[in-house]
Formats: structure tokens, sequence, C-alpha cells
């Protein structure tokens, strides 16, 4: 069927500090051309605030899968995959010396990163000539939907707070 228009890019700082790849886009967001929707992107905006002590201008936020999906549609690996190059070039060129790690959000996020599986854990991803800490763990949709995965969540999100220091 059709797949919607376009794929949403990536959107933030040039040299970040936190970079957040997020799972796909739903229609909604996909029309604003936002990678969040507004509950999330304000739980995630808290975290990032409160939690991690840096403000926007430090955080890039994308999509592991950037291809349009119709509504109500998840990506199938196959897409996961080919979406995955543009998330490596994506990430290559945002990784400065600055950029202290990544968290991906849902599972879909954490494998097109090749952690297939890994949730609330903390991996190292090779980056061009560097290894990045990368934490894994839920998608604020899911978070909201389930208050109580938050606080295991952000607890796994703390492996980053001493390299955000």
């Amino acid at each position: 069927g059709p797949r919607g228009s376009g794929a949403i890019v990536g959107r933030g700082a040039h040299a970040p500090r936190l970079i957040i790849v997020s799972d796909f886009a739903g229609p909604a967001e996909r029309q604003r051309g936002k990678v969040f929707g507004a509950a999330e992107a304000e739980l995630i905006g808290n975290l990032v605030k409160r939690g991690f002590k840096i403000t926007d201008r430090d955080v890039y936020s994308t999509l592991a899968v950037k291809c349009p999906l119709g509504p109500g549609l998840r990506p199938n690996p196959s897409e996961v995959k080919a979406c995955g190059q543009h998330l490596t070039a994506e990430l290559e060129l945002l990784a400065t010396d600055g950029l202290a790690g990544i968290l991906a959000l849902g599972p879909i996020a954490a494998a097109a990163l090749g952690f297939e599986g890994a949730h609330n854990a903390t991996l190292l991803l090779k980056v061009g000539a560097r290894e990045l800490p990368v934490v894994a763990t839920d998608h604020p949709r899911d978070m909201l939907a389930d208050p109580a995965r938050k606080a295991p969540a952000w607890k796994a999100m703390q492996a980053l707070l001493p390299r955000l220091a």
C-alpha cells in the first residue's frame, strides 16, 4: 500500500553531547515532521533537562526507520536493515569529540544499532574511530502507556550521566 511521503530527517545540535534514536514516526509525527509526539517529546525533554542536566541545544534526535510508514504499520526487519545504513552515516557525521553517548528508544531502535533484544542495557557501539556507550531502553510511548517502565528506564539511562557531567 502507499507509504506516505518523504523521510523525516533528524534534528538538533550539529555537535551533540547526546543523540537520541527513536524507532519510527507515526502518521501524526510524520505530518508535523517531528521525531516524537507531543507527550513523548515532553517526557524526553524532562529527562534531558532534569535528569541529564543538559539543554535541547546539546541533543540531536533521529529515527532508526526514516522511511515513511502507513498508519498503524510497524517497520519490518528488512525496512529496519535498509534504513540502518542511513542511521550509521548520520551517526558518523555527528560523532564529534563532545558526543557522550546514544539513547536508543524502543526495540527497533536497538536492533537498528545492532543490539537486537537489548533492553535497559548499556552497550558499546563503534562509530567511526570511536566507541560510544548506547543505552537501549523503552520508547517514551511505552513509558506513557505503562508508567512502571519509567523508573527502570531512567536507572538504565543513568549510565550516561558520568559522561555528560
